[in-house]
């Protein structure tokens, strides 16, 4: 569970020396012991706070790296629960957990005591604090950090961020330490951890949904060009017959490609963790602006065209690909899978939008797009019941209970 190692502080300790006050005179010797009282009280109460805490450490969790899209998707879900954790056969505690925390601060106590812990303002965050009465024992404190959500939002580069901690306790300041992390740009998205230390795997596939971003006004836009194609008057979700459903997706399929996107398998980021893997994800203005999109791309892009017009959708995610799908039905029992990277392939950019050799090409091609993702998923069908299984299928409808837009 720790994400961090500790580092040792040295508990400080003082005596008590004799002092021969009656060789002043009485001010003085007034002034002197009200002195030496004071300066003694608070050495004794900075040496019992700093007794209290026997270690602390300031880290960030996902190996010293923030993920601008994570903390963005997770915005506004909160976990309440405090969890108990053994570590080493001790409790350890979680407290204020939720899916923002990347940072937090990991301390011993020896006794009971109140504690407050401060993040200083930095580019990424106004003041945040967390503070408690707690009980002896090892803690994990995660405070609820005041990002600076917009500028987040905007970050297109990695770069390095300092964090700047505080530990009280009982009203005395115990230290400061400054944690120097990378900020990762919202284009890249942590898919899968892996802690070789701790033995332990987490896959956030899931996070992918986040990129798909059915408030996007460039949408609107989109699908006005999607009604030039012929294929469809009007887009009413699941207002008609199946054939109605797989027309409207048609329709969203051929205006890709006639405004020419073609399959680029540009992924990597400059992240060189063994332990937190992730991947760059094209936004929707990328993918309509360059033409270009990888498997994930493509398909996040139609997952939010589809969900913006009340067609449910899902994204399947495999060992080193993505697709996506959607339901012919309301009720979901009828998935229909489409390979997005044939996108390039469907033979559209030479045809005149709207005419009838253009829409017999774009339900050709998506017909054949949807073979070849048919075919991969039945392959592997099995794998998609296993527990901690690489297959996933998200549907965006649950997901967005986990994750939000992140309005890119």
């Amino acid at each position: 569970m720790a994400f961090w190692r500790f580092t040792t502080n040295q508990a400080y300790r003082f005596g008590a020396n004799k002092v021969p006050l009656f060789d002043y005179p009485t001010h003085r010797y007034i002034l002197f012991t009200m002195k030496v009282y004071v300066t003694c009280l608070a050495i004794l109460c900075g040496s019992v706070a700093t007794a209290q805490v026997t270690d602390w450490q300031a880290g960030v969790k996902m190996d010293n790296m923030l993920f601008s899209s994570y903390i963005l998707a997770h915005a506004g879900w909160d976990d309440a629960e405090n969890d108990t954790l053994d570590v080493e056969g001790h409790p350890f505690y979680i407290i204020t957990e939720d899916g923002t925390s990347q940072v937090g601060v990991e301390l011993d106590l020896t006794s009971r005591a109140d504690v407050k812990i401060e993040l200083l303002p930095s580019e990424i965050n106004t003041y945040s604090v967390y503070q408690g009465k707690l009980e002896k024992g090892q803690y994990g404190i995660y405070p609820k950090v005041n990002y600076k959500y917009d500028f987040m939002r905007s970050r297109t580069q990695p770069g390095p961020v300092n964090l700047v901690f505080v530990l009280s306790v009982n009203g005395r300041k115990i230290g400061q330490k400054t944690q120097t992390v990378s900020l990762r740009a919202i284009s890249e998205c942590p898919f899968y951890l892996a802690d070789e230390v701790d033995e332990t795997e987490e896959d956030l596939g899931y996070m992918f949904a986040a990129y798909v971003n059915e408030d996007d006004p460039r949408i609107d836009a989109f699908l006005k060009e999607a009604l030039k194609t012929g294929i469809v008057s009007s887009f009413v979700g699941y207002q008609g017959t199946e054939a109605d459903v797989i027309a409207q997706v048609a329709a969203v399929w051929a205006t890709l490609g006639h405004q020419g996107v073609r399959y680029s398998s540009i992924t990597n980021t400059s992240n060189s963790s063994q332990s937190v893997f992730s991947q760059r994800v094209r936004s929707l203005s990328d993918v309509l602006n360059n033409n270009q999109a990888n498997c994930v791309d493509g398909s996040v892009f139609m997952c939010s065209v589809l969900k913006a017009i009340d067609i449910h959708s899902f994204l399947v995610k495999v060992p080193g690909h993505c697709y996506m799908g959607f339901y012919l039905d309301d009720k979901k029992t009828k998935p229909y899978f489409i390979e997005t990277t044939a996108i390039g392939d469907a033979g559209l950019t030479g045809l005149k939008m709207g005419s009838e050799p253009a829409k017999k090409q774009a339900m050709g091609s998506l017909r054949g797009a949807a073979a070849l993702a048919r075919k991969d998923y039945m392959a592997h069908a099995k794998e998609f019941n296993k527990e901690d299984s690489e297959y996933l299928k998200i549907d965006i409808d649950e997901a967005r209970e986990l994750v939000k837009p992140l309005g890119q």
